[in-house]
């Protein structure tokens, strides 16, 4: 029998068209239904309550896989959400979990793809298939997610062509995508699943790190495709989570003496970074993160996450580090700056090959 997949549905959108074109897509898996379920879960949404539209959908979708539905009182974020998902998918018996974003659909080879690429390694912890953007499918939204050494996530090969990408590769990336998301579920229950107190943003940057920590790989494929209906914009609104977010990896995730000696730096890039929010419109946002870490309680919860990480990581810092960057990408050309592209990615990159020769811990 084939290994037993579970999808995790989690609906944010409220979009009809969306839940249609996601639905559809899992119908349309060549991988064997009788392994395949689908789990939707629906977090109550702070304005329009929670989405009854959904089991109607399924039902006129037809051919779908066996399908579970669990909706939520309150909102309990993308982590919370997902995480509700998945310890149903566990109670059922799931060798994998799959996690798809709302707003995204796969081919209908991408099940059976992603299963034979982490059956056939091991070492791989996490797997996401090629996310082309659905709007103009020639345009990669994400081949994996990139890190920089001071917390900053990005997607790597945002607008680039498809074609660029050789086929039926399998590239090592920092991190998984969470808008489509392969792991084990071995894993998740001897090292835990997203980090709910992250809340938005950066759960899968955290949770692909803690793959790193733990000696797994994350990885792209090429062979398959997956759609997401992406726009730039929409993120940038909860810059607030990202910043408070990326300190908090950092204050997980990199011994004493790394944080150290990435701080004058880190220090430099937010004061830079700052001039940009007040351009930008979000220095109000910048401001509300770095006033959450002035308070004691953020430092009780994050520290007690980190002494966690700490004991169950085998990977050094030094390895981390392996799998990071120095560019700092904002994504989108409107967001580009001569002083970032010119100045301070050369710069960071130079620091990032210093503290590979530094950092041996």
């Amino acid at each position: 029998m084939s290994p037993r997949v579970a999808i995790i549905y989690l609906p944010f959108h409220h979009s009809a068209n969306f839940v249609r074109t996601a639905f559809a897509s899992v119908a349309a898996q060549t991988y064997s239904h009788e392994s395949l379920e689908l789990i939707v879960v629906n977090n109550k949404h702070p304005e329009h309550g929670n989405f009854f539209e959904l089991e109607k959908i399924a039902e006129e979708t037809g051919q779908l896989p066996k399908t579970f539905f669990h909706y939520n009182d309150t909102n309990k974020g993308f982590a919370g959400g997902n995480n509700d998902g998945v310890r149903l998918a566990l109670e059922h018996g799931a060798d994998y979990v799959v996690l798809l974003n709302d707003d995204a659909s796969l081919a209908p080879e991408c099940i059976a793809t992603l299963v034979q690429t982490m059956e056939g390694d091991t070492t791989i912890g996490s797997a996401q298939p090629l996310i082309v953007l659905a709007q103009d499918p020639s345009k990669i939204n994400v081949r994996g997610g990139a890190v920089t050494f001071l917390g900053h996530g990005y997607a790597l090969g945002y607008l680039e062509e498809v074609s660029s990408l050789p086929e039926n590769a399998v590239l090592d990336v920092a991190y998984a995508s969470g808008a489509v998301l392969m792991t084990r579920a071995s894993l998740i229950k001897k090292y835990g699943s997203l980090l709910e107190d992250f809340f938005m943003y950066h759960e899968d940057l955290e949770y692909g790190l803690r793959l790193r920590a733990i000696d797994y790989r994350n990885v792209c494929t090429t062979s398959t495709l997956a759609y997401h209906h992406y726009e730039f914009s929409r993120s940038i609104k909860k810059y607030e989570w990202m910043v408070r977010n990326r300190f908090a990896v950092l204050v997980m995730y990199f011994k004493l003496p790394t944080l150290l000696l990435i701080s004058p730096w880190l220090i430099g890039v937010e004061i830079g970074s700052f001039a940009f929010a007040l351009k930008g419109g979000w220095a109000a946002s910048t401001l509300r993160a770095y006033a959450y870490w002035l308070k004691p309680s953020a430092w009780k919860l994050w520290l007690a996450h980190r002494r966690t990480i700490q004991t169950i990581r085998t990977a050094p810092d030094h390895t981390l580090l392996m799998s990071m960057t120095g560019d700092i990408d904002f994504q989108g050309e409107q967001q580009q700056h001569w002083l970032v592209t010119k100045v301070g990615n050369p710069a960071l990159n130079a620091v990032h090959q210093l503290l590979l020769a530094v950092v041996k811990w």
